[in-house]
């Protein structure tokens, strides 16, 4: 049913059988059932409520891609203060190099301050390049 059509039916204007209907009858010798009237109306309400199910799901569509584009647009996460990077080994993972946390050198699982300074404490190697045993002040 057209939007037409249901506005018409909204209007108290239905269409049965091609012709015109003002409440409940024909202009002519045919009467239209109550049930028919009330089927006429419950389709025009049916077709609204499509109407507008599309209208919303057009919206939604509409906000879920502002979304996806503001949040592409949002900043990465600041790298951890630390790093540990480990190797595998028959025994489980292993802790290779301690790194700070902007290092491009390793890579690895973000810890804090006190596990990076037990790290080096172990004799848990550090890293050449961003000396963390420096910046934790390890080393004098």
């Amino acid at each position: 049913m057209s939007s037409r059509a249901a506005r018409r039916l909204s209007l108290g204007v239905r269409l049965h059988g091609g012709e015109r209907v003002r409440r409940g009858r024909l202009r002519g010798a045919v009467e239209v059932s109550g049930v028919q009237a009330r089927l006429d109306q419950w389709r025009a309400v049916r077709a609204w409520l499509q109407w507008q199910q599309r209208q919303v799901e057009e919206r939604i569509r509409g906000l879920e891609a502002e979304l996806a584009a503001e949040q592409s647009r949002r900043p990465l996460p600041p790298p951890p203060d630390w790093k540990a990077e480990s190797i595998r080994t028959a025994a489980g993972a292993k802790p290779l190099r301690v790194h700070v946390g902007d290092c491009t050198m390793g890579s690895g699982k973000a810890i804090d301050r006190d596990q990076a300074r037990r790290m080096l404490a172990d004799n848990v190697e550090a890293c050449p390049y961003c000396n963390p045993d420096t910046a934790l002040g390890l080393l004098d």
